[in-house]
């Protein structure tokens, strides 16, 4: 877990340094324990996490491959928007403190967490 913050690509690159990549969601339980900790500890309120719609616009994937469906009741009421209030293209997602997944501009400066396959 990394307060330091980075842009999307560059964080996932981090985790990468450490063979991990960023933090997918597998036990929707657990995980909002592990990222609640997270950003209460930090003091942050959002980070990346991995998935993205870089491959194909609209539509949404966690980094080991896992579809991350538009209707899931992971993603924020509203989200995924695809562009923020600016126009801006939103294709890469972080969660908030309130533990809901958000589409961000990648190049957003955010916290990340990182996580190791075992």
């Amino acid at each position: 877990m990394f307060v330091e913050k980075k842009t999307y690509v560059t964080a996932g690159d981090r985790c990468a340094q450490d063979g991990a990549h960023l933090y997918h969601f597998s036990s929707l339980v657990a995980d909002k324990r592990v990222i609640s900790q997270f950003l209460q500890a930090s003091g942050l309120d959002r980070s990346w996490v991995g998935a993205d719609d870089l491959a194909v616009h609209g539509s949404y994937v966690w980094s080991e491959g896992t579809p991350l469906p538009n209707g899931s009741p992971l993603w924020d009421p509203g989200e995924p928007s695809f562009t923020d209030n600016t126009g801006q293209k939103e294709r890469c997602v972080g969660v908030y403190d309130r533990l809901t997944l958000n589409d961000f501009p990648c190049h957003s400066l955010m916290s990340f967490i990182c996580q190791i396959d075992v």
